[in-house]
């Protein structure tokens, strides 16, 4: 009987020994010791030859569901009921005997029945349709078949009490959303699972999802202000509590982290995990954030958004809750990437849009020479100072009296320029150079210490070769009416911004008409609208 199969040695099953739910081997513990896991057999178990697939037999089946605690129980309750294929019925009706007999030794000290009785018990279940998943793996070994089928998205399986319902046999994008959701705003009981929010049309598209993907769309009521739904499933319950570690009947919070499955299975999956996070614990109100009492899973949210160029930052929120914060700047990139499906908070997300102001699109061409230089030409009514020098070096031997006749230029005026006593126009010395735009601008970058004023204003240096540092700063710029804001606040890049403009920076603006002037000029800093948001509603992949 010892060398015989049995629960207790079977090689499918996760858990070395019965172990309470909450203690039970997950996707995450297999694959953060992929090692000891390979070696049993048990990552093959768990994902096979495509990650996307999965066994659900050691998902929905575990050793403690074969301990007996009183002489009362009913163990093959306990397990959800295969439903079976005309196909099947008819193999197994053909090994009927041997099948029994593999049950008895399966059910070894938790069930001791006789041949006979698991044969008596097999054709009530063949007559049924549907037998304990445990009874339909012994099946699967006499009648040397894969318990698992990839072929498959789903598995269809009843209740003890007859309730059909699918449990999915792939990872599917509904899945990873609805793990999000259920991890911010779920709750796991041992034979049910429970989503509550503020709005009813969320709660409805849940019970889309969840009918979607198990078949079974729940049941809907409203509790004081909040709406729920309820799946009555032990089975989705294992299904989810595997995949995420969500604890079952207990404090969550500790358990939260994001799943390393989705990890590996990388895009869409990652990104739709944490939109149901966003759509649970996030918000679209005045800024983006998410908010969470675990501080390792607000901090795999910001690792995972650094990995895809999206910057954030993590604050504390009392002494219980951590907090997550996406700038300004990141804001339309965010919203493209991991997108919103909560009805009220993509309200809110439409809403905080609006409030994006300009954000840059790149160079307007038409004001630049060749590509290569800013044209400040273009930049009307601007003067400059440093360059007294270089006329006079021009100049040479000749009088200011003879060169500015020669430029029609009266004497004081020039003299006015060269002393830099006088404001000079970039019209006025292109006339007096007598170049072209792009000599002149050429001219200008080999003059040390240029500044330069529009009116009254302070002067500033401005950058007159385009390079791609110069690019990365205009892209931190948010115009406005009156000053430029920048829309990642860095402590690195502000330095730089000083050091090419010449300038402070206070309270992550720049207070300089010039630098305003440059941005409006030479860049394209449109609104963002709707039109340019570019991510896939959930509803979309429903069947």
């Amino acid at each position: 009987m010892n060398n015989s199969l049995n629960w207790s040695n079977d090689p499918l099953l996760f858990d070395p020994e019965p172990s309470p739910m909450n203690d039970w081997l997950t996707a995450n513990k297999l694959l953060s010791k992929d090692t000891l896991a390979s070696k049993e057999g048990k990552l093959y178990a768990l994902v096979n030859e495509n990650i996307l697939s999965l066994n659900l037999y050691p998902i929905l089946v575990r050793k403690i569901d074969f301990i007996r605690e009183k002489e009362s129980d009913r163990i093959l309750s306990r397990f959800p009921f295969i439903v079976l294929t005309e196909e099947e019925k008819e193999l197994i009706k053909k090994e009927i005997l041997l099948i029994a007999e593999t049950a008895r030794d399966y059910f070894y000290r938790a069930i001791n029945s006789k041949i006979s009785a698991w044969r008596s018990r097999l054709n009530t279940y063949l007559e049924r349709g549907a037998m304990p998943y445990p009874l339909y793996r012994c099946a699967c070994k006499v009648l040397n078949v894969l318990l698992m089928i990839n072929e498959i998205e789903s598995q269809f399986f009843e209740s003890a009490r007859g309730k059909r319902y699918a449990i999915p046999t792939k990872i599917s994008k509904q899945l990873a959303y609805l793990c999000g959701v259920i991890n911010g705003d779920g709750h796991l009981h041992k034979h049910y699972l429970r989503v509550t929010d503020e709005t009813k049309e969320h709660i409805k598209l849940i019970s889309d999802l969840l009918g979607n993907v198990f078949s079974d769309t729940g049941e809907i009521f409203k509790s004081g202000n909040a709406w729920n739904v309820e799946l009555r499933s032990s089975s989705a319950v294992r299904l989810i509590n595997f995949l995420t570690d969500h604890s079952i009947h207990g404090p969550k919070y500790q358990s939260l982290r994001e799943p390393i499955l989705f990890k590996h299975l990388g895009e869409p999956y990652r990104s739709l995990y944490w939109r149901g996070a966003m759509d649970a614990d996030g918000s679209f109100k005045h800024h983006i954030s998410f908010g969470s009492a675990s501080e390792m899973y607000v901090s795999d949210f910001n690792t995972y958004l650094h990995s895809i160029g999206i910057k954030s930052k993590i604050g504390k929120i009392k002494d219980y809750a951590f907090c997550l914060t996406i700038p300004a700047f990141y804001r339309l990139k965010f919203i493209n990437l991991i997108g919103v499906d909560n009805p009220k908070k993509k309200s809110d997300m439409l809403q905080l849009l609006k409030l994006v102001r300009c954000q840059f699109k790149g160079l307007k061409q038409e004001n630049l020479i060749e590509g290569k230089y800013f044209n400040l030409l273009k930049l009307s009514s601007l003067s400059l100072f440093g360059i007294g020098k270089y006329l006079t070096k021009i100049r040479g031997n000749k009088t200011i009296k003879a060169r500015s006749k020669e430029l029609g230029i009266a004497a004081n005026l020039y003299s006015d320029y060269e002393n830099e006593s006088r404001t000079l126009t970039l019209r006025t010395l292109q006339k007096i150079l007598q170049v072209n735009s792009k000599t002149l601008m050429i001219i200008l970058t080999k003059q040390p210490n240029l500044q330069y004023q529009c009116s009254t204003s302070e002067q500033v240096k401005l950058p007159i070769i385009i390079t791609s540092k110069i690019i990365e700063i205009m892209s931190l710029f948010e115009p406005t009416k009156t000053y430029v804001k920048l829309l990642h606040n860095d402590s690195k890049m502000t330095s730089e911004i000083v050091q090419l403009f010449g300038l402070h920076v206070e309270h992550g603006r720049i207070n300089s008409r010039v630098v305003l002037k440059f941005c409006k000029t030479f860049g394209v800093y449109p609104k963002p609208t709707v039109d340019e948001l570019r991510f896939d509603s959930i509803r979309d992949y429903l069947k």
